[in-house]
């Protein structure tokens, strides 16, 4: 179990674990606390999981969390997600990229702008493995249709939603929290694609 910020890096073992072949690698970005992540993790030890979180209380949360757990195949990261993604992710590394609820409101943490962009999309082709996929969750429709627009569809190809069995409710796409309270308490419309990467 690993914890990174933006000082300790470079990390000799995070290396290391990037680097092992014939084990899946996947990214969640937006972790919150945690419970995604872990949930993950717990269910499929067989993999890697690398969660990034931005705000530094939930990441430290979210580390003690996998640390009770006794989950090893966990990495938490407090950074920005981008940023992380360019320095430290090599091509073709990575099976899965995560992203359930990014805010469409950057400015509230500080950021100048939202995560999904033309720049992200070229990244997460660059670093996910051909026949790997990106996962995308949110109850923001301009941010939806935003973020759709940023795909080359010569790269990329849409699938159906493949659930996970993360012990989510029938029809929730990931059981988050945000999915959690956008559903039952503010009545959102949810919205997700589920992307190859050709």
């Amino acid at each position: 179990m690993i914890f990174l910020t933006k000082n300790n890096f470079p990390d000799q073992e995070f290396s290391q674990i990037l680097q092992k072949p014939f084990i899946n690698k996947e990214l969640i970005i937006g972790i919150d606390c945690g419970k995604c992540v872990c949930n993950m993790a717990s269910r499929f030890r067989e993999n890697i999981y690398i969660g990034v979180e931005i705000k530094k209380h939930q990441s430290q949360v979210a580390y003690y969390k996998a640390e009770e757990m006794g989950l090893y195949n966990v990495i938490i990261v407090n950074m920005e997600a981008l940023d992380f993604i360019e320095n430290h992710i090599k091509d073709r590394t990575l099976q899965v990229i995560h992203i359930y609820f990014p805010t469409p409101y950057p400015n509230a943490l500080g950021l100048k702008s939202k995560l999904m962009s033309r720049a992200f999309v070229d990244e997460a082709y660059r670093v996910i493995q051909p026949g790997g996929s990106l996962r995308f969750v949110t109850d923001h429709k301009k941010y939806f249709n935003e973020t759709s627009r940023c795909f080359d569809f010569n790269r990329w190809c849409a699938i159906d939603w493949e659930p996970l069995a993360l012990g989510q409710k029938d029809g929730y796409y990931v059981g988050t929290n945000c999915e959690v309270s956008f559903r039952e308490f503010h009545q959102s419309d949810i919205y997700a694609f589920q992307l190859i990467r050709q």
